[in-house]
């Protein structure tokens, strides 16, 4: 009896270690399911962003095209590493017209413009089939604006695009691998916390921080590298040209409704725009008094000049085909007004804009003050992302 009782204990304990032990197994397989899960998650966050930071560049300064479906233009390279023996560098532009390779295009004008605001205007030459080209002498890390410009088909064919040019690779790519190990490190420790879930919503949160704060710093980095102050020539002590990259903002409100103005037009020389809404660019030279720090040539940073340029009628009564006096569909009578930076501003056409200036049109019935004082409490901002 008491041998039978003794077995029947063992035979319980052994049935209690068998389901300890199977508990145990099973809280392990949990445990690498849930590590798995992190490591899948974090994995695939951590490939996100080993993809998307190469990206950047184009993203945040890609290319600004006004080109018909049946052209394909290609600028060759996008990247450029600068060595000692690098004394100039070809840029090639291959055309193509209805899958075809286009040649004989007169007047093929390439403009080499550096983020200093230093331009540089080359007829291209043609090498190859559909192919031409011109040499220049890359000597500055940074980002050049290359623009393509021509008569082909009876219209102006037109490109822009964006060569960088760095001193040696591995500067380039030390941030790039650095963030990609700050985040296996998060992953490493995702999985010693053994998958809790907690820690493991800490963990993706935290990674996706670490991607829009790179995002957006490099972001940032594009704005301030292109929007860098002018640059001063003299080429004798009399006369003085200050070249520039600047930008303005201009929206435009009528009854309430926002107005896109027309993009890619106007003279790569003078005012234009590209595919950002309402910009102004102005990459080119003016004359300038180097002694009294002032421009002595003005008249191409007029507003007038801006919207002759995209042929729109402009003036203190009319903004393209409004002007004071027409109705909203409100049954308002309305009136065009004019805010530099917040504030009134009546000069319209002869206003000289500045860089990262935003000036607001509005055609609407209300007054002068209660616009100025919506300003005040809901301020426009310069956009973000101006692409140069």
């Amino acid at each position: 009896m008491a041998n039978h009782f003794v077995a029947k204990i063992a035979a319980t304990n052994t049935k209690r270690k068998k389901l300890k032990e199977r508990k145990r197994k099973k809280r392990e397989f949990v445990n690498i399911a849930r590590n798995m899960k992190s490591l899948f998650t974090v994995g695939i966050i951590t490939l996100f962003y080993m993809t998307l930071m190469p990206a950047l560049p184009a993203l945040a300064h890609g290319p600004e095209e006004n080109i018909p479906e049946e052209f394909e233009i290609l600028i060759e390279p996008k990247q450029l590493v600068i060595n000692k023996d690098l004394s100039e560098a070809p840029i090639e532009v291959s055309v193509r017209y209805e899958n075809k390779a286009l040649t004989g295009i007169e007047n093929v004008l390439i403009a080499v413009e550096t983020v200093e605001g230093i331009r540089k205007e080359f007829q291209a030459t043609e090498r190859t089939e559909g192919s031409y080209a011109i040499k220049y002498p890359f000597t500055k890390v940074g980002t050049y604006e290359i623009h393509v410009a021509f008569t082909a088909k009876g219209g102006e064919i037109r490109t822009t695009d964006f060569l960088e040019v760095i001193e040696n690779k591995t500067k380039n790519v030390i941030p790039y691998f650095a963030g990609g190990t700050l985040l296996l490190i998060i992953l490493t420790w995702v999985i010693k916390t053994r998958g809790k879930k907690k820690n493991i919503k800490s963990a993706i949160t935290l990674s996706i921080i670490i991607i829009i704060a790179a995002w957006l710093g490099y972001s940032l980095y594009i704005v301030i590298q292109n929007n860098t102050n002018s640059v001063v020539v003299c080429p004798s002590e009399s006369i003085c040209y200050v070249t520039a990259h600047i930008h303005a903002y201009t929206p435009i409100k009528i009854c309430g409704k926002d107005i896109r103005l027309p993009t890619e037009v106007g003279p790569l020389s003078g005012p234009h725009t590209h595919e950002e809404k309402n910009t102004i660019h102005w990459h080119d030279r003016l004359r300038y008094d180097k002694e009294k720090k002032m421009l002595l040539e003005t008249e191409p940073l007029m507003l007038g000049a801006f919207f002759e340029a995209l042929e729109m009628p402009f003036d203190k009564d009319i903004l393209g085909d409004t002007k004071n006096g027409d109705t909203c569909p409100d049954g308002s009578v309305g009136f065009w007004k004019m805010f530099v930076n917040g504030k009134n501003n009546d000069e319209f056409r002869n206003y000289i804009w500045n860089d990262r200036d935003v000036i607001y049109f509005v055609f609407d019935g209300e007054s002068i003050m209660s616009i100025e004082e919506e300003l005040k409490q809901n301020p426009i901002t310069f956009p973000l992302l101006g692409r140069g």
